[in-house]
């Protein structure tokens, strides 16, 4: 399968997915060095191409998932606490 096809599969399946009242979190995971970066840059221009909103954010520390991930869970509000921390 071309790059371009797969990138264009997975986004279909995104936009199913979505439900308009909620985010949609997609994660890429894999062993270092996979291509997980290049993939999500892929998805993420895709996606806003498809006019998706996206954030494209990189996780590395187990600890970061509490400041990124646990306010988008349904039924939490966004916060702007995390904004302009470093």
């Amino acid at each position: 399968m071309r790059r371009e096809v797969l990138i264009e599969t997975l986004i279909s399946g995104i936009i199913s997915a979505k439900k308009a009242s909620e985010p949609l979190r997609v994660g890429v995971d894999g062993v270092d060095a996979a291509g997980k970066a290049v993939l999500a840059d892929e998805l993420g221009a895709a996606g806003r191409k498809a006019g998706l909103s996206v954030l494209r954010a990189s996780i590395d520390c187990v600890a970061l998932r509490t400041a990124l991930l646990d306010p988008l869970k349904p039924g939490r509000a966004p916060s702007n606490s995390t904004r302009g921390r470093s």
